[in-house]
């Protein structure tokens, strides 16, 4: 039996939680960045009664309308007062009324499609690597993987001065509009 120094067990568990934890920022920093999975993924699980339809939800709302709404004859007026052709192919009006609008096609997964309007990722992350029934299950391990549990911020980023139908933005009101909680387990 090897017997150590009394200061030397207290050094070995240092270098190990070392080595431990600069192996665990090594693999995070090779990990790709999670990919859009789009809003049917999300349905397998969040469009049951057991989990509260949230996609129901979705789809009702203003989110799940948004890029219809760049079809309609307000949209083309807007449009055209700010000269934009076509507001369902315009950058600037598809930042905020479809999902991960701008980025390379290799942000998302197959399957996703961007006509689905502002989905559930636009607010609560690339569900790559969170979306699964064993992380969701454990909110804070979805969350340790990405899942966003959004704020005023989150939402700022298009209800803002910037938006040419922005009429003031409260959080607290908006979130109401749009509520699509769980269903009590």
């Amino acid at each position: 039996m090897v017997r150590l120094k009394p200061f030397a067990a207290p050094i070995l568990i240092a270098i190990t939680a070392f080595a431990t934890m600069f192996a665990s920022l090594a693999a995070q920093e090779t990990k790709p960045p999670p990919k859009y999975v789009g809003v049917a993924h999300c349905a397998q699980c969040h469009d049951s009664e057991g989990t509260g339809r949230q996609v129901q939800s979705w789809q009702k709302g203003p989110h799940g309308q948004a890029w219809k709404t760049l079809g309609t004859e307000e949209a083309a007026a807007i449009a055209k007062r700010l000269g934009v052709h076509d507001p369902q192919s315009a950058p600037e009006c598809l930042r905020c009324h479809t999902t991960g609008a701008g980025l390379p096609k290799g942000s998302f997964a197959k399957g996703f499609d961007h006509l689905d309007g502002v989905q559930c990722e636009s607010c609560h992350g690339p569900g790559e690597y969170y979306a699964k029934i064993e992380h969701m299950i454990m909110s804070s391990q979805a969350r340790d993987l990405g899942l966003i549990d959004p704020k005023t911020k989150v939402c700022k980023q298009c209800h803002n001065e910037n938006s040419p139908t922005y009429k003031g933005f409260d959080y607290r009101t908006a979130v109401k509009k749009i509520e699509h909680s769980l269903a009590p387990y």
